[in-house]
């Protein structure tokens, strides 16, 4: 399973008291580009709180596994299904979108996590513990953006790994195209 996730330098996901229905409190062009070409093509497991946020367009243009313990939810409870069984996906077709406790329970499970930070502090009351991404013994920057540019604010982009044969290539060559200047 390939993880993706976007946090401010404090590892802030989110904030409660924003005006953005997402709860992010920063806009990026090229991440939602991303996020676009990777979900389009998996299967997204995510929270129920964080696939509520999303538009309606985007929830139904993708197959998502939404995680809840709620039974009276009308998405299948998969939480104990994924951990009970061990299930860990042998390719990237499975994704990982968040939120806070999706990451707390899928990140261990995962083989690879990419990581967009937004070089602030956002103030965000939404965290990441920074030991989730503890697992991986390799990181390599694959982004490096330090200014503000009309596709959002200064971010870096890194993947966190154990096995190189785990590494997205194909988002990297996305990358690649959509940042060609």
């Amino acid at each position: 399973m390939l993880a993706i996730v976007a946090t401010d330098l404090t590892y802030g996901l989110a904030k409660t008291d924003t005006d953005s229905p997402t709860g992010l409190p920063w806009v990026s062009t090229l991440d939602l580009q991303l996020f676009a070409y990777l979900s389009k093509k998996s299967v997204n497991w995510v929270s129920k709180s964080t696939f509520l946020t999303l538009p309606p367009h985007v929830q139904e243009s993708r197959h998502f596994c939404v995680l809840t313990r709620n039974p009276e939810y009308h998405y299948e409870n998969k939480f104990e299904e994924l951990v009970e069984h061990r299930v860990r996906a042998s390719d990237n077709k499975q994704l990982l979108i968040g939120g806070l406790k999706a990451y707390e329970k899928l990140i261990p499970w995962s083989n690879c996590v990419i990581h967009t930070i937004f070089l602030q502090d956002y103030k965000c009351d939404i965290k990441l513990p920074p030991s989730l991404l503890g697992k991986f013994n390799q990181v390599m920057r694959i982004y490096s953006q330090y200014q503000e540019l009309p596709s959002g604010p200064p971010m870096t982009i890194d993947v966190y790994y154990n096995n190189s044969a785990n590494i997205p290539v194909g988002y990297i060559k996305k990358l690649a195209k959509l940042t060609k200047a």
